[in-house]
């Protein structure tokens, strides 16, 4: 039993779909709402489940029955519909029924947008060059004094004056309207000045102080604060100065390498630094480089994207960005609140960048198609593995697919794929 289809193009990425089901198919379908209807019917002199639909029809009459039918099978229809015609839908149909009684076909329209078309540049010829890195003394000088830090010792400089980055040991008691507040005090307190630990204008203020005095200080609580309850209010801090500490750095020298553990000699140590600094350079220089390929492969490229794409990547990218907040302990709506920001303002914020992300995921999708890229079953298996660790690698499959998320899976492979094969067709620039 074949459907019939007829796609008519009424605006630019939005279609028509006639359609037409066949009289065998309308037939079982009110044959199921038949059934369906007498399950649930409760009709003196008649068991549930067994109602004839000649009952049915004088109960409830003929439409109920036929409306049952398009409640249970339309959304079947039109998926049909969609699968023999080959569109692709990019939001909910607009579905208007225009004939369907008994011993007829059902016939309906569906309006829909779909994925637009998209005329690519010529991406094979690429202007974007890679820059190639390049480990400069300075930055092996850098990595050394983080080493070195890392095994400073704090030392007491009596009667010394707080200076940026000195430490200090600290009692501290703060107050809210004359009130003490959770977390506002603290004994024994090692803070670094210039650490950017604590709210904004607190450490600022004991720069200049000594050990053994008292420091009285009054910050005010950013609005975004993630503790809604102290954003934006003035509190008050007496501050005791136990201690001025400050950092002494080992020597750097061949007893200083020895205590690494890893390494012979200074030599050594500078050169595996140097192969480490490459390595990082060589990563980041490549996600530039792939950054740049695909800005300038979508520049070239032009597509209508219909509204609907761009707003439902904007409310994606909000969930992201309220994912990232919960993970910092605040939420959207805490940050809505702090910032003065409605839902519409939020959305509006990740406009461009989703108007941005969609246009580059049709190009290389597009070009994914064309160029016939796309990732091996085994491909796709290694990246489940990573979500496996120790699980059973078959279990975690059936989990993922029942979720859809193969298909997310295998379409990020394809654009990751379609990526890398697009960095093949640009060049390199000399070191710079």
């Amino acid at each position: 039993m074949t459907i019939k289809t007829q796609v008519k193009e009424i605006e630019e990425n939005k279609v028509e779909i006639q359609v037409e089901i066949p009289i065998e198919q309308v037939k079982e379908s009110i044959e199921a709402a038949y059934r369906a209807l007498s399950k649930k019917a409760k009709i003196p002199g008649f068991r549930q489940g067994k109602v004839p639909p000649k009952v049915i029809d004088t109960q409830f009459g003929k439409g109920a029955v036929l409306e049952q039918a398009l409640r249970d099978d339309l959304g079947k229809f039109y998926i049909q519909a969609v699968e023999e015609t080959g569109i692709v839908p990019v939001n909910s149909p607009n579905i208007e029924i225009q004939e369907m009684a008994e011993e007829k076909p059902l016939k309906f329209t569906a309006t829909v947008e779909v994925k637009p078309k998209v005329k690519l540049g010529n991406y094979k010829q690429l202007k974007t060059k890679k820059k190639l890195s390049k480990v400069e003394q300075k930055d092996i000088d850098a990595q050394l004094q983080m080493i070195r830090d890392k095994f400073a010792n704090l030392e007491v400089a009596k009667n010394k004056v707080a200076q940026q980055q000195d430490y200090l040991l600290i009692n501290f008691d703060g107050t809210i309207n004359g009130k003490a507040f959770e977390g506002g005090s603290a004994k024994d307190y090692l803070l670094g000045l210039g650490s950017k630990t604590m709210v904004p204008g607190f450490e600022e203020q004991l720069v200049g102080s000594k050990a053994g005095e008292i420091k009285d200080i009054k910050i005010t609580f950013p609005k975004d604060y993630p503790k809604e309850d102290l954003a934006g209010k003035i509190a008050n801090f007496r501050v005791f100065i136990k201690e001025v500490k400050v950092k002494k750095l080992p020597e750097l020298n061949e007893d200083f390498v020895k205590q690494l553990g890893e390494y012979k000699n200074l030599d050594e140590l500078k050169k595996e630094i140097k192969v480490q600094l490459r390595e990082q350079m060589d990563k980041k220089a490549e996600a530039e480089y792939k950054a740049e390929v695909l800005k300038e492969v979508s520049e070239q490229a032009k597509i209508s994207i219909p509204k609907v794409m761009i707003d439902d990547m904007a409310k994606r990218l909000a969930n992201e960005f309220d994912l990232s907040l919960r993970n910092q302990g605040a939420s959207l709506e805490q940050y809505q609140k702090a910032t003065g920001t409605s839902e519409a303002d939020i959305l509006k914020k990740f406009d461009k960048q989703a108007e941005s992300t969609v246009k580059e995921n049709l190009v290389l999708e597009a070009i994914s198609e064309k160029e016939n890229i796309e990732p091996t079953d085994e491909e796709v298996d290694a990246e489940v593995k990573k979500f496996a660790k120790d699980q059973d690698l078959d279990k975690v499959k059936k989990e993922l697919e029942a979720k859809g998320l193969i298909d997310y899976l295998r379409t990020n492979l394809r654009y990751s794929k379609t990526l890398d094969w697009l960095a093949t067709q640009a060049g390199t620039r000399d070191k710079g």
